[in-house]
């Protein structure tokens, strides 16, 4: 039997299966093939560590199964007075939720053949371990995993930090008390906030989104690849917003400091004021409606920059340059248009035009 036959039939024996568990699965199963290959065995032998396609099939559901039996939550509390939560998981959905009172507690259905939870304090802090026991079913992101949630109960009165990382699941908050520091971690899947105060703040995942409503702090630092960055209603004193290939677009955000770097993604800034304020892509433009500040940088290439900035062109020194397309702006080799004025915008692209009206 080939490698060919072996997966068509194994997999056959597995249905039903959707286009995206067929895929991880046999993906997962040629790089168990090749590890073998690299050990010196031939493909007949490795194929016969198997067994037919069909016993590797029932191995395969026994240890993986789909539907694993529903448990009732399990609250976790701890035991004294805490200042910190140092939350880690695999594959769960992590939600934090207000509660008017009583202690901070996590709410987790416990599979005993599929979890292992761990805690521990120290110090104020209390350590909130999952982990799934067996290895293979970390490769099938939602095979049989669909039911891990954990849910964060945060009472009013905490105002604390909350440390969260989990992989291939979403992490969801909303209306939080006001926090010293919130610390999301997550990959290939989206984070999202709303109603969240906190001085610091630092969210990142990779290959998916990040969406924060109602922000109020002093720092807050988004970070993803490959997934768009949105902000809408943000009130701190500064904030970085970084991606690569996807868009960002902010709205109705007023700081000191603003920055927003991408490549591959169009940038949009709506209504949104700081003092100083930078927005840097490539290959893709950059769209403002209605921003203000003291100190305005707009750089990208291959892409234009076009919008409006409120307030009076007279207090601003302004420099645009582009090449092969047209710019309103004065540009880097003219005379600059009020060299005594305090506030700067600078816009800087090449390939596209640059339109920029003050309103």
């Amino acid at each position: 039997m080939t490698r060919q036959q072996f997966l068509q039939e194994f997999l056959y024996a597995l249905e039903p299966l959707s286009p995206e568990e067929r895929q991880q699965i046999s993906d997962y199963y040629e790089e168990l093939i090749c590890d073998g290959l690299e050990q010196g065995l031939t493909e007949e032998e490795v194929l016969a560590r198997f067994g037919s396609p069909q016993e590797e099939a029932a191995r395969f559901r026994a240890e993986n199964p789909s539907s694993p039996p529903p448990q009732e939550p399990s609250l976790y509390t701890p035991r004294g007075e805490i200042h910190t939560l140092d939350l880690s998981s695999q594959c769960a959905a992590v939600s934090l939720i207000p509660v008017e009172s009583g202690p901070i507690s996590i709410s987790f259905a416990v599979n005993p053949q599929r979890d292992l939870v761990e805690t521990s304090e120290e110090g104020g802090v209390w350590t909130f371990r999952h982990t799934l026991r067996r290895k293979r079913l970390r490769h099938f992101f939602g095979f049989g995993l669909s039911n891990l949630k954990i849910q964060v109960r945060v009472p009013r009165s905490f105002h604390g930090t909350l440390l969260i990382a989990t992989s291939n699941a979403t992490v969801t908050g909303e209306g939080l008390p006001a926090l010293e520091r919130l610390t999301i971690h997550s990959t290939n899947d989206t984070i999202r906030l709303n109603t969240v105060e906190a001085s610091t703040c630092n969210l990142e995942t990779s290959n998916a989104s990040i969406r924060v409503q109602n922000y109020s702090g002093q720092t807050l630092h988004a970070k993803s690849s490959n997934g768009t960055l949105e902000g809408e209603i943000i009130r701190c004193y500064g904030h970085h917003w970084e991606t690569s290939n996807a868009a960002i677009r902010l709205t109705d955000a007023q700081s000191l400091s603003l920055t927003a770097a991408t490549s591959n993604g169009r940038i949009t800034a709506c209504a949104c004021e700081s003092r100083e304020l930078n927005l840097v892509s490539s290959n893709a433009s950059l769209v403002l409606d209605n921003i203000a500040g003291d100190q305005l940088t707009l750089c990208t290439s291959n892409g234009a920059i076009t919008g409006t900035v409120r307030g009076n062109p007279q207090e601003y020194r302004i420099e645009g340059h582009t090449s092969n397309a047209s710019c309103n702006l004065p540009s880097d080799s003219r005379p600059l248009q009020n060299t005594e004025a305090n506030k700067l915008l600078s816009a800087c692209t090449s390939n596209g035009k640059i339109h920029v009206d003050f309103v």
